[in-house]
């Protein structure tokens, strides 16, 4: 027994005292211990539940992608960077094509964009047309800048030009001018006075114009067989007594050969819409002196005015000069693509340098 002066311990009591400190220790092991499983599991039971309701989630989001867009394995890419990461690429949308018939005279942006063409495409189109230019064939709109000869081909099947686009205004008036319909069946008549006997060919000629056949002067009669008009040197009042000719022909024959510069052969007549080969053996050419057209001062304006140089021709002309100097021979112009060899010989005569 230990015994102090303030108090006193047994043996008894001491072991005691240490068998209560060891129960105390090991409770609280034990509860420390099970408070930890406990955390475990539910941390694991929450990450599960999370996982399964993220699943489900995307499964969700992914249908609904690919129900709008097909398919999200079609629109995405999945890669992984240096850290294991996974990164996805989505791939961009292109836009649908619609092919139609179109004028690329015409055509507003919206026809033109869904045809598959690029916003920068349609601008040039627009540029071409706000400075005069204008599509005559379906060919030429392979003149575009940056269309590629797969897309040229695609939409080759689709090109309409309007009548209106493709032929010239003096062409275009000529051929709905109300005067060359009523000239037309003057025509038929004065064919038929052309092959009748004099006497009938007065009276019809009195029909026509007005006149009794005593009073038929010279310059109104009709050319017997043998008879000729000259071609450069004739007026409309001459040209009129061909047979075949009426006023409407003469007048045409007249602005065809001023816009020409003057005639160098007969057959230019044929040129002229639904000309009557039948008045072809009445008219000789005359004296030749064809005006001639300088194609190193001429500008794109002057040159597109000659019924045998349209409009690229005259550019590529001008484009020539632009970038290598005076034309000085007609050979320089066969290395152009625009100009063929027919092309060539009908202008021959009326080109200078």
């Amino acid at each position: 027994m230990i015994k102090d002066e303030k108090f006193s311990i047994n043996k008894n009591d001491i072991k005691v005292v240490a068998s209560l400190l060891v129960i105390f220790v090991t409770t609280c092991a034990a509860l420390l211990y099970l408070a930890n499983r406990a955390d475990i599991t539910a941390g694991d039971d929450g990450t599960a539940a999370a996982e399964n309701t993220a699943g489900r989630r995307g499964s969700a989001a992914e249908g609904s992608m690919a129900g709008r867009n097909g398919s999200a394995a079609d629109d995405s890419m999945t890669d992984r960077d240096g850290d294991g990461k996974q990164r996805h690429y989505y791939a961009a949308q292109q836009p649908s094509v619609k092919l139609s018939h179109f004028d690329p005279n015409t055509a507003d942006s919206t026809q033109l964009l869904a045809l598959g063409l690029q916003p920068w495409q349609v601008r040039n189109i627009y540029r071409y047309r706000a400075a005069g230019g204008v599509y005559r064939r379906p060919q030429d709109f392979a003149r575009l800048y940056g269309l590629s000869a797969h897309k040229y081909k695609q939409l080759l099947p689709y090109i309409r030009i309007a009548p209106e686009y493709s032929m010239t205004a003096a062409e275009y008036v000529s051929r709905n001018s109300p005067a060359r319909q009523t000239t037309s069946d003057a025509w038929q008549q004065e064919k038929a006075i052309a092959s009748s006997s004099s006497k009938t060919t007065s009276a019809a000629t009195d029909k026509i114009y007005g006149t009794a056949p005593s009073s038929v002067s010279p310059r109104n009669r009709k050319l017997s067989p043998g008879e000729h008009v000259s071609l450069n040197g004739a007026d409309t009042t001459a040209l009129m007594r061909v047979p075949g000719i009426g006023r409407w022909y003469a007048r045409s024959i007249v602005r065809y050969g001023e816009r020409l510069g003057g005639y160098v052969s007969v057959d230019q007549l044929m040129e002229i819409e639904d000309f009557p080969a039948d008045a072809l053996p009445y008219i000789k050419l005359g004296k030749a002196t064809p005006r001639k057209l300088n194609v190193n001062s001429a500008s794109l304006a002057e040159l597109r005015k000659h019924p045998y140089i349209n409009y690229y021709q005259a550019k590529a002309i001008t484009d020539y000069r632009r970038l290598y100097g005076k034309i000085t021979d007609i050979n320089v112009l066969a290395t152009c693509s625009d100009f063929t060899e027919r092309d060539l010989k009908r202008i021959a005569p009326y080109i200078e340098y």
